[in-house]
């Protein structure tokens, strides 16, 4: 019978690979093996077999395309348990034989795949996701994909930590086989980190899984010494990356937890091993003398970006073969963002941050000053479309960034009347949230005047001043529109929201890209972000960007918890199985929204969350996204609850999560600390606020930056 069907496959290799994965092949009991073992076998790696091999990848690519495509209609008649195991057999088959032209469109449009794969995860032997990470451990060109393996090591799942081992030992360092066993253990030690309760649990683990790695690698050299130089280069660099990126700090989890295995090493470790032949950061005087000279302009402003650049490349190198990004993403935020704030500086230099800024991004994707800086530098270039993406997903990701979501209002307002609704609803969430902070009050009571709502913007200030006598900037916006008579003229130059750009940015000079559009016109058609430099990485963004704006436009006016039709754009995408469109579609139309892939935390918790479901459904989605257990258990508490079971439950929550840490580190979770806090004197609408922001910078979480 295979032989049948390989007949077939000479015929019309697509059509029969659809009859081989829906089991229409009629291969009978000649189909002992799985799929892809059977396939393994059927198509060896041998010469004669090429050209075979070639059609057989050629086909497994344009039928995962077509399950893809077809998605709505294939998931009705499969069911998800059967629809994400084909994808499992495909992409399993597409790792065991090395197929290069699916493992290049995965690597290429990696964002998209794992839009579409993430949430039909039933359990780790059945995760789609996890089999295209999988396929990506072959083929790496280069190191880039080290900050995606170390985020998935970061993971508390097992299977997740294996796939990132795996892709860790495959990166190519230049064939330096030492800088990748250093990187395997920091991703053992952020794997201990993170999946433990305690430092002490975290060594245990440790102590298992190096012996084991130890062991699995095999190759020479296996001396002690060797081993012995190798941890301690990576226990190095993990204490240092897990420094606060404001302070400097360290950790004291992770310093704990690399004391705690030190102390079972050898006491007479010589330190001359650390860090080894890896590439070295720049010197700390190195970088003060760079501050200095950029800070004083002693030197032509293209100088100066040499040496900044020069720096950066230093500091890529050693963060891919360390796994350390701090003093790379350090560098470019404070050093960096002055220089291109220098008025002198030139296009085609200012063009040359992007990279940069993107990879800093793909290294520590919850950075809210990541972001900051590349909404920044595209308003800098001229590009206000781009901007307003990357300020839209900024303000998803981390629900405690004011500063973006008055920077995206005051984007809003230029564009026109029929945005202001919007940048009004953004003013008064950050105004909410933060009580202190004047920003936000001032843009809203120069939004309130430029409707014809002047007593309301009198009282807001009033209001705030009373709180914050000292404040000058809101005194004297105060003052200012008490003694006009008339109205105030906001609209001219001396008005904030008036800036095109953040203030001491250069506008895009002759050598910089092509301005996408005014800040004045309104948002462009899908397709735009192609011909913006970076579109890879914007590409995704973008279209967050396009499901929030419609979103925020539907919520815009109206009660947070109100019932709002979905737009065509969300409702089309929730259809697909888009995890964050249905968010949206199941907080605006809860009675109407369509069933959630089995993975699709932010999905399924929203519904447990409107319709106040009971204890059991809350322990189901528990057990089934367990990363999620302590946004989930947050969320529970922001639920009608009686009294006695609230207090039990916010102290099993505070003693597990309520450890203050590093809020640059874990954005969201400070977030969650500061609203729990608060929550015996949230109102109904607060706590619905609270909600979404959670469930929102969780759906799927930042893009990721494919190779």
């Amino acid at each position: 019978m295979i032989e049948h069907w390989r007949q077939s496959f000479e015929r019309d290799p697509e059509r029969a690979v659809a009859d081989l994965m829906s089991g229409r092949a009629g291969l009978g009991s000649d189909l002992r093996l799985d799929v892809p073992e059977l396939l393994y076998e059927e198509f060896p790696d041998r010469p004669d077999e090429a050209q075979a091999r070639q059609r057989l990848d050629g086909a497994l690519f344009s039928w995962l395309h077509a399950m893809r495509r077809d998605y709505a209609a294939q998931v009705r008649r499969l069911g998800y348990a059967v629809y994400g195991k084909r994808l499992c057999d495909a992409l399993t088959a597409v790792h065991l034989l090395d197929l290069p032209r699916t493992n290049r469109q995965v690597r290429e449009t990696l964002d998209g795949w794992l839009r579409w794969l993430l949430p039909l995860r039933l359990a780790p032997e059945r995760d789609p996701a996890l089999e295209c990470r999988r396929v990506l451990t072959r083929r790496q060109g280069d190191g880039a994909q080290t900050a995606a393996w170390l985020h998935l090591a970061a993971d508390p799942r097992p299977e997740y930590l294996i796939v990132a081992l795996a892709g860790l030992q495959g990166l190519p360092n230049s064939g330096d086989a030492r800088a990748n066993q250093v990187l395997m253990l920091h991703g053992l030690l952020r794997h201990a980190l993170a999946g433990y309760a305690t430092p002490a649990e975290g060594r245990a683990f440790f102590n298992r899984q190096f012996g084991a790695l130890r062991g699995r690698l095999g190759a020479y050299p296996r001396a002690p010494n060797h081993w012995q130089q190798v941890l301690a280069e990576a226990l190095d660099s993990f204490v240092t990356n897990s420094k606060d990126r404001n302070t400097g700090a360290e950790d004291p989890k992770a310093r704990e937890l690399a004391e705690l295995i030190r102390d079972a090493q050898a006491k007479g470790l010589a330190a001359k091993g650390r860090r080894g032949r890896a590439f070295k950061p720049a010197s700390k005087e190195t970088r003060e003398a760079l501050e200095r000279d950029i800070e004083a302009a002693s030197q032509p402003v293209e100088r100066l970006a040499e040496r900044l650049f020069a720096m950066l490349e230093q500091h890529r190198r050693y963060a891919e073969t360390t796994g350390d990004s701090y003093f790379f993403v350090r560098t470019l935020h404070n050093l960096g963002s002055r220089l291109m704030a220098r008025a002198d500086l030139p296009g085609n230099v200012l063009a040359r941050f992007g990279q940069p800024i993107e990879r800093a991004i793909a290294w520590e994707p919850t950075n809210p000053f990541c972001w900051t800086l590349w909404a920044d530098w595209l308003a800098a270039q001229g590009y206000g479309d781009a901007r307003e993406w990357v300020l839209r997903e900024t303000v998803r990701l981390f629900p405690d960034d004011e500063p973006s979501r008055v920077e995206l209002a005051r984007l809003l307002i230029r564009r026109g009347e029929d945005r202001w609704d919007e940048a009004e609803r953004w003013l008064r969430e950050a105004a909410e949230r933060s009580p202190s902070h004047e920003p936000s009050r001032v843009v809203l009571a120069r939004l309130l005047v430029r409707r014809n709502r002047k007593p309301e913007a009198l009282d807001l200030l009033d209001t705030f001043l009373a709180g914050n006598p000292d404040n000058a900037v809101a005194r004297q916006t105060l003052e200012r529109l008490r003694a006009d008579a008339g109205g105030w003229d906001l609209a001219g130059s001396d008005d904030p929201l008036h800036e095109d750009a953040p203030a001491g940015f250069p506008t895009a000079g002759p050598d910089a890209h092509p301005t996408s559009s005014s800040p004045s016109t309104p948002a462009t058609p899908d397709g735009l972000e192609e011909s913006l430099p970076a579109a890879g990485a914007l590409a995704e963004v973008a279209r967050r960007a396009r499901l929030g704006a419609e979103f925020a436009r539907s919520l815009a006016g109206v009660d947070r918890t109100a019932r709002v039709p979905p737009s065509e754009r969300i409702a089309a995408q929730a259809l697909a199985g888009d995890a964050l469109a249905g968010l949206y579609y199941q907080w605006l139309q809860p009675e109407d929204a369509p069933e959630s892939p089995p993975h699709a935390w932010a999905w399924r918790a929203a519904r447990l969350w409107q319709t106040e479901a009971p204890m059991n459904e809350w322990d189901g989605l528990d057990r089934d996204c367990p990363e999620r257990r302590r946004e989930t258990g947050f969320l529970h508490l922001l639920t009608p609850l009686p009294d006695s079971e609230r207090v039990r439950k916010a102290e099993n929550w505070s003693r597990r999560y309520g450890e203050p840490g590093d809020s640059t580190a874990d954005p969201i979770g400070a977030f969650m600390r500061r609203v729990l806090a608060l929550a015996p004197e949230l109102s109904r609408e607060q706590r619905a606020d609270s909600a979404l922001a959670v469930l929102a910078s969780a759906a799927l979480g930042a893009p990721e930056m494919a190779a």
